[in-house]
């Protein structure tokens, strides 16, 4: 089954954010394609990556105002495309709901993605952000829907 419309959206703000938060941007990585082992010394220094920050849910704040990922109550993002030639609407609003996830108190935002008007993904996704300014996802609760009724719940 293809991945959900709202995951492919996320997936290049997940990338962003989790490389944001390496402390030393300073050293590109080489292509995955490449096999470390038959690279010269100086790319194999270079794909060394470093460590998630510590996950402590004491480190994390009530809210989300990290200035490259933002999320107030209310904001509303719409996003406009096309797959295969069929209009896509994603609509995404953070809400005033909250979760406690790995003890963590976390941001709710719901995402719906419209295929020629009908609804066909809604999910609600977890964000928090620590003490350092990092913003973390965590987790997600979706449905996808073909013909108005639910066909997966698989994220």
């Amino acid at each position: 089954m293809p991945a959900p419309q709202s995951a492919i959206a996320m997936l290049p703000l997940a990338c962003f954010l989790l490389l944001s938060c390496s402390p030393d941007t300073t050293q590109p990585s080489p292509p995955s394609t490449l096999d470390p082992a038959g690279a010269p010394a100086s790319v194999r220094a270079a794909s060394t990556t470093s460590a998630l920050p510590p996950f402590d849910p004491d480190n994390f704040v009530t809210g989300v105002d990290n200035p490259l990922f933002p999320l107030p109550l209310g904001r509303r993002l719409v996003y406009r495309g096309a797959e295969d030639g069929e209009l896509l609407i994603d609509i995404v609003d953070v809400t005033r709901d909250r979760k406690t996830v790995l003890g963590v108190q976390v941001i709710t935002v719901l995402d719906r993605v419209f295929k020629e008007d009908a609804l066909a993904e809604k999910t609600f996704d977890w964000y928090a952000q620590d003490r350092q300014g990092n913003v973390w996802y965590l987790g997600e609760g979706t449905k996808e829907f073909e013909d108005g009724r639910v066909v997966t719940t698989a994220g």
